[in-house]
This record gives structure tokens, sequence and C-alpha cells, in this order.
């Protein structure tokens, strides 16, 4: 009688020893598929040339990318907000980075603002490389800039910073540092840098 009572409990533990076994490797099997079917997106680096919006614009479907290892020519990471962005209102003199410009649409990224690195698509109509267009822009660059409290005004301080440009008058232009809500301050308008040309990470197509 004993015997039988061992066999029965050796029998008893055997079987839950292969449910569990089994169950393992069906939860090991799910997350390999689930891993391997996971999308990625392939990411690389283009050349980013400037470029100006003519008109009112609105930038479609935009996105941002999440960090990633720009030394590398193509990595692998997921995408991120995608599609949950809005539509991107642009004004005319707004400056954009050129990625990838066909007859209709082009690519772009807006080197500043809030979230920067925001890319989306624009018609290739409102879009201009024109220097004469770009130096009339809304956004330049200022290096050890001199700073002013008003044209011919006292002196503040140099900045070297991305900035908005927000009127000119004459040969002075009043700017504030992008991003940064600090007071306007004047400038002299041959200061300003209108070349935001530069490597980008964007998404392979």
């Amino acid at each position: 009688m004993k015997r039988t009572e061992r066999c029965i409990a050796i029998a008893g533990m055997l079987c839950t020893i292969l449910c569990c076994s089994a169950c393992g490797t069906r939860s090991l099997q799910t997350e390999q598929t689930t891993s391997s079917e996971a999308p990625q997106t392939a990411y690389v680096e283009r050349e980013g040339k400037t470029g100006v919006v003519v008109c009112d614009s609105t930038m479609t479907d935009c996105f941002t990318l999440a960090d990633a290892d720009i030394g590398v020519p193509s990595v692998k990471q997921t995408k991120i907000m995608e599609g949950e962005l809005q539509d991107y209102a642009l004004s005319a003199g707004d400056i954009v980075l050129i990625l990838d410009k066909q007859q209709d649409q082009t690519k772009v990224m807006l080197p500043y603002g809030d979230p920067p690195g925001i890319y989306g698509y624009l018609s290739s109509k409102i879009i201009s490389t024109e220097q004469e267009d770009i130096s009339s822009g809304n956004q330049a660059n200022v290096m050890n800039c001199m700073t002013y409290d008003a044209p011919g005004g006292a002196e503040l301080g140099e900045m070297s910073a991305g900035v908005a440009v927000l009127s000119r008058e004459g040969e002075w232009c009043q700017v504030q540092s992008l991003g940064t809500g600090e007071e306007p301050v004047w400038v002299h308008a041959e200061q300003l840098l209108f070349d935001f040309d530069q490597s980008v990470l964007d998404t392979a197509e």
C-alpha cells in the first residue's frame, strides 16, 4: 500500500515538472516572437542644408527621434512620437534644414524650437535657398557678438547663441536668445549668421 502511494506521489511530481517546463518553453517562444516582430527603424546621417520658408505654411507628418549615436552609419532604434505631434505652423522667414527635396514635397527639420529637432514635410514650392531670402530669416546665430540695450545704446556684453530675430531697424536687429526667455537685446545686423548647415540624424527611407 505504501509502495503504491509512493509511486502515485512520484508520478504527480513528474507531471508538475513537465507542465512547468512546457509553460516556460511557450513563454520563451512568445517573448522571442514578440521581440523578433518588433518594428525597427534604421537611422542614417544626412547633410542638412539651410533653407527658408517664403510664406506662412504648415509642416505635416511631424515627428521627433529618440537619441541615437550619430557616429554609427545605421542604428536600429524605435522612432518616437511619430504621429503624436500636431502639424507645426511656420511663418514666412522661418529657417529650416532641407534633408530630402523632391519635386512636390521636401522633408525638413527645424534646427531650433520646443521640442527641438522637429521633422516634417513642406511643399517644395515654398522653400527658398537664395541667400537674399535666407539673410532675411527669422532665426540666426551670433558668435562673440556685442549686444546693446538700444540701437547705438549702452553695451550689455557679448553673446554666442541661436537667436530669434524680432525686428530690424536700419543697421540694427533686435534679437532674443532662442528658448531661454531672456530679455531681447540689439545687435549689429552684420553680426547675424544664417548658415545652419549641419549633419543630422534622420530615418532611412
